[in-house]
């Protein structure tokens, strides 16, 4: 849905131990760049992708997705697969997502949210979250500028 192709740079936010990461590199021959905050997840990423025979396509980085080090426009596509839902601000890490994402990149996410209008003593409201711990969400791609 995000139209990798072949040789594409695309950083994966909040990679965790690299799981879709390789499924990515397998089928669109992409170069990941994984962005996690714990070191065991990055040492057993590297580890999966040498497994995997990946370790030319992958890099694994520690950093703090809030605040990333990597140069502006930077990467042709990014996704977060379950991780932006972590942060203290969706602007922020919007934000900073779209900042390392070159124009016309693609950027797409997987994530779980509740907004603010919640209620929890809304019975309908109770139903829909329950109904979103039961089944898969949607995906959704956009396109920066």
């Amino acid at each position: 849905m995000m139209g990798l192709k072949a040789g594409m740079k695309v950083l994966d936010v909040g990679c965790g131990v690299g799981g879709p990461a390789r499924e990515m590199s397998r089928f669109a021959d992409v170069n990941i760049v994984g962005l996690n905050n714990n070191d065991y997840q990055i040492e057993r990423a590297t580890n999966y992708a040498k497994k995997a025979g990946l370790v030319d396509k992958h890099k694994f980085v520690k950093g703090d997705f809030m605040q990333m080090s990597f140069e502006p426009n930077s990467f042709d596509a990014v996704y977060a697969i379950e991780a932006t839902v972590h942060a203290p601000s969706l602007e922020g890490v919007y934000s900073q997502i779209f900042k390392v994402l070159k124009p016309g990149g693609v950027f797409g996410v997987y994530e779980w949210l509740m907004t603010d209008d919640y209620d929890a003593a809304n019975p309908k409201h109770r139903e829909i979250c329950h109904g979103i711990e039961m089944y898969v969400p949607s995906t959704t791609t956009l396109r920066s500028p």
